[in-house]
């Protein structure tokens, strides 16, 4: 508040001088009107707060940069329900016959999981794509060991069934080839 009250003191003193003709140059100081300046200055008064008052209204001085406790941009996006977390495994049929297992595991409220194929040795990474809902989850494939023996991302989509399983259905692209491969799952 001092910091203010001086100011005003200032501008109220400057215009003084200046209207009085004692703080320009050539005033006589005996009271006679200076010639009108060209120069106008204005007065600001400080406002005390975070900067230890440097700041005022007109310059409101540097902006606080974005927190990391600051909420994200995307909305909250949960994780994998209790209806489709857990531990599944299954066979799997590939497009041009061919028939292997799959393992998958999904941690409840993660939105990672992992796949594997064990015959042939690949395993990796699954993504939930969106937020869950309803009856079926989107994920992301990605193959992060073994991926000369499999398709290294394609999209998996997981449908609850009546009988408490989960129809897996997988389409990945490669080499020009577009994969797709469809079981039924039970909990492991």
């Amino acid at each position: 508040m001092s910091g203010a009250v001086i100011a005003v003191a200032v501008a109220v003193t400057v215009t003084v001088l200046a209207l009085s003709g004692r703080g320009s140059p050539g005033g006589t100081g005996s009271g006679t009107a200076a010639p009108p300046a060209t120069t106008v200055r204005t007065a600001t008064a400080t406002v005390p707060g975070r900067d230890g008052g440097r700041n005022t209204p007109q310059n409101p001085g540097p902006q606080d940069p974005p927190s990391s406790q600051d909420p994200p941009d995307e909305p909250d996006r949960p994780g994998f329900p209790a209806a489709f977390a857990g531990s599944w495994s299954g066979q799997v049929r590939q497009n041009d016959g061919k028939e292997f297992p799959v393992e998958l595991t999904l941690p409840e409220g993660a939105r990672q999981g992992r796949v594997g194929y064990p015959e042939h040795g690949c395993s990796g990474v699954v993504t939930l794509i969106g937020k869950p809902g309803g009856t079926s989850l989107t994920l992301n494939e990605r193959i992060t060991s073994g991926a000369a023996a499999c398709v290294d991302t394609g999209t998996t989509t997981l449908t609850r069934e009546p009988a408490g399983t989960l129809h897996f259905s997988y389409t990945g692209s490669s080499q020009g080839n577009t994969w797709t491969v469809t079981g039924s799952l039970s909990r492991a």
